[in-house]
């Protein structure tokens, strides 16, 4: 919940069913955003779209932090007030016809009318290349989709032809990402590549989906549950249990995914919880809470913690270290919070690595800090595949909420905590958690 005038706002509050909220508007040291999004000759594009998210308020609808908007006639665009408590925002600039633009992570300034003019540049390259599967036979009918920052928004689904072809036009020179999935009733599986527009030699090789997994959802009291659904998003698979609560999920790719199982109690209540599985595992015991898992969500806004004294951590199992002490204090410590499912998380393990070598005699303590939903068999065979990283690391209790304490908006979060036991910075920058942390550990 979000109250605003035009000079003043005031903090998002979650708000549940039945409850009450004060709700106090603020005036004093608000930040704001304008900005003109404009084409490559400086003319501003009609009918463009600006994008705004800061921390987890991109689900708004409406009003000044509303997370999507057209721009005004001459292309401008503004988020007048922005809460005290938002620190880090991240935008993106769009049209038909044209490039996206994007800035992410920026830092804001308490007072500061922050100005953002992107330009969008045209789009007249494009990519082509071939799908086969891991024998080298053409697969006819997959879905091909682009990604990428800078690159068109509204490219339409291109599907590969009978010998296994496609093209993509209307694409930005430079990087995007090119996806390929091909979904049958008996399986779904996917693949990626970066490449750079103009590119005509791509080849996507899909994996084999011959993987499954099997077993019983059961209530809290250890009953089956029928008509539970049980459903794998990453996977693009799904089933539901029959009468015995048993279900059997085929057509898997091999290795590590989430399984998300839902089922509702008389009263219409829903019950979800979400599980790690591994293909082979066929007799899985999946138990859904006894009442609304209420810990699967955050509150909207996070509170700033900087100056605070860092909270405990609970760790189950540690990796590549000693146990380090619950509280900081003493030497300077940096929390990396990361899971398994994080792509960005595993990418900057090499730079914490590197640091690791070169600064841990220097009063510093490293910890990748991963929540005990990822297995600690998962992780393990992770480091297996990659044995140069060898860095401090940790798998935290399932039922602890480190993450919640220290107001963890997605991953990778890294907090740094000074020799006091205090917060002085978190984020998302490693570049910036490493500098502050430098900082500190000098005499």
């Amino acid at each position: 919940m979000l109250a605003w005038s035009e000079k003043a706002i005031s903090e998002v509050v979650e708000l549940k069913r039945g409850g009450s909220v004060t709700l106090s508007l603020q005036s004093q040291g608000l930040a704001a955003i304008r900005g003109v999004i404009c084409d490559e000759q400086g003319k501003p594009i009609k009918g463009a779209t600006f994008q705004f998210s800061c921390d987890s308020l991109d689900s708004i609808p409406s009003g000044p932090l509303q997370g999507f908007r057209q721009v005004e006639a001459d292309g401008r665009f503004s988020v007048p007030v922005i809460p005290r408590s938002v620190k880090e925002v991240t935008m993106f600039a769009y049209a038909d016809g044209y490039a996206s633009a994007s800035l992410r992570d920026h830092s804001l300034k308490p007072g500061e009318t922050f100005e953002w003019n992107p330009v969008l540049k045209t789009t007249s390259e494009f990519v082509e290349g071939t799908v086969v599967d891991k024998k080298g036979a053409a697969v006819a009918g997959a879905e091909i989709r682009i990604s990428g920052d800078g690159q068109p928004t509204n490219v339409k689904l291109t599907r590969t032809d009978a010998q296994g072809r496609f093209r993509i036009d209307k694409l930005a020179a430079g990087p995007v990402r090119v996806t390929a999935k091909q979904k049958t009733p008996d399986f779904s599986r996917d693949t990626w590549i970066d490449a750079k527009a103009p590119q005509s030699d791509l080849r996507l090789v899909l994996p084999d989906a011959e993987g499954k997994v099997s077993g019983v959802v059961l209530d809290h009291t250890g009953k089956p549950v029928a008509g539970a659904e049980v459903q794998s998003y990453s996977r693009d698979r799904k089933t539901v249990t029959d009468k015995t609560g048993y279900f059997d999920l085929s057509g898997l790719e091999f290795g590590w995914f989430s399984l998300d199982v839902k089922s509702r109690l008389p009263d219409g209540t829903r019950l979800e919880k979400d599980f790690r599985a591994k293909t082979g595992m066929m007799q899985l015991k999946l138990t859904l809470p006894a009442t609304a898992d209420d810990s699967r969500y955050t509150s909207a806004a996070s509170i700033d913690l900087t100056g605070k004294p860092a909270p405990e951590i609970h760790v189950a199992t540690w990796i590549h270290t000693e146990p380090l002490a619950a509280k900081a204090g003493g030497k300077v410590r940096i929390l990396d919070f990361w899971g398994m499912e994080c792509a960005p998380c595993l990418a900057g393990f090499p730079k914490l690595q590197k640091f690791w070598q070169e600064h841990q005699q220097d009063g510093i303590e490293l910890l990748a800090l991963s929540s005990g939903f990822y297995p600690e068999q998962e992780v393990r065979e992770y480091l297996k595949r990659h044995p140069d990283l060898h860095f401090p690391m940790a798998i935290g209790h399932t039922e602890e909420k480190d993450a919640e304490a220290y107001q963890v908006r997605g991953i990778p979060t890294y907090v740094v905590i000074g020799k006091d036991g205090r917060i002085l910075s978190s984020g998302h920058d490693w570049e910036k958690a490493s500098s502050t942390a430098l900082k500190a550990a000098k005499p």
